[in-house]
């Protein structure tokens, strides 16, 4: 009789697992947003002009889980063209998305797989190469999407030579890092296979609470944004994919990868109460980076580092002068 039970509940949570795997999502906000949104194949491109000649461009790809809005209020310089490169596969949390997005004719077909770190870095190079107007350049990544950027230096070392690029990874995904041991069931073979099972669960967590142990004190916008995490990949699948290939990706990666970032401005920024990333493996992944990265370890931060120390972000600068100030906490 108990192995009965077992093979029900077994055929319960399997079939349960397959109808949330694909089911759609619905997200629970959306913003205005005054600007163009570009569709550039299961990625978009939310991209803000300058008023007239941009003085530079800043391109921010979000972490795990996360929209675009996480780098809301950053940079917000008059002259500062900004694109925000939404993860693949992820809601345009924009009022109306769906009818303003515009489909791009430069787009091009791309190897990689939906949900990939390296699909996401293609994109990011796509608009290097067809969207960013005028240097400098920088490519702030949070997160997943510090390996985003990095991996996109990886697949065009010479597109990024040219356009004098320079790169903030915050609080990143890193080669040879982990992710923070108190997550590292949910990574394993089961955590994953049960994810999709779980995923309504996930969605009804009180997550402005769970928030403050995650990502410490509200500071700024975290605890909202942290609200949202679950309702912002378009289904389960994705996030599934998400995980599997930054364990891959961290694993397949090897410090040597720093190298990418010679001559170039390069900051690495480690927070110093990282529940969801080692931080451990993080610090000592970035140092290895020897004198191709600048490393700054940020006291009194969680993983939502910009969000706790706005000001710990170095400024933009043309010529010397700084072109958009850092946002106080």
């Amino acid at each position: 009789m108990n192995w009965l039970w077992i093979a029900l509940l077994a055929g319960a949570v399997t079939g349960l697992r397959r109808r949330y795997l694909d089911r759609p999502t619905l997200p629970i906000y959306a913003k205005d947003f005054d600007g163009e949104i570009l569709r550039i194949g299961a990625c978009h491109a939310l991209v803000r002009r300058a008023s007239a000649a941009p003085g530079g461009t800043v391109v921010c790809v979000p972490g795990f889980l996360e929209e675009v809005w996480y780098f809301d209020g950053l940079y917000e310089g008059a002259d500062l063209d900004c694109v925000y490169l939404n993860n693949a596969d992820y809601h345009v949390t924009t009022v109306a998305p769906e009818a303003r997005a515009q489909s791009v004719a430069w787009e091009r077909p791309l190897p990689y797989a939906v949900g990939t770190i390296p699909y996401d870095a293609a994109v990011l190079n796509q608009v290097l190469l067809h969207v960013v107007r005028d240097g400098p350049v920088r490519l702030h990544g949070h997160s997943r999407g510090g390996a985003v950027v990095l991996e996109a230096a990886l697949q065009n070392p010479e597109l990024h030579r040219r356009l004098e690029i320079e790169y903030v990874l915050e609080a990143p995904v890193l080669p040879e890092g982990r992710i923070h041991p108190s997550l590292a069931l949910a990574g394993t073979a089961p955590g994953l296979w049960l994810l999709p099972a779980l995923f309504p669960l996930l969605q009804r967590l009180p997550m402005r609470q769970l928030g403050r142990l995650a990502f410490g004190p509200p500071h700024g916008q975290k605890l909202e944004l942290a609200s949202r995490l679950w309702f912002n990949a378009r289904r389960a699948r994705t996030v599934v994919t998400n995980v599997r290939d930054i364990q891959s990706w961290m694993s397949s990666r090897t410090t040597d990868a720093y190298a990418v970032f010679h001559q170039a401005n390069a900051w690495i920024l480690v927070a110093e109460m990282d529940l969801i990333l080692s931080r451990r493996h993080m610090a000592r992944s970035a140092h290895r980076a020897g004198g191709a990265v600048r490393v700054v370890e940020v006291p009194a931060t969680s993983h939502m580092l910009a969000q706790d120390a706005p000001a710990a972000i170095p400024p933009l600068t043309r010529g010397g002068e700084p072109l958009v100030a850092p946002r106080e906490a």
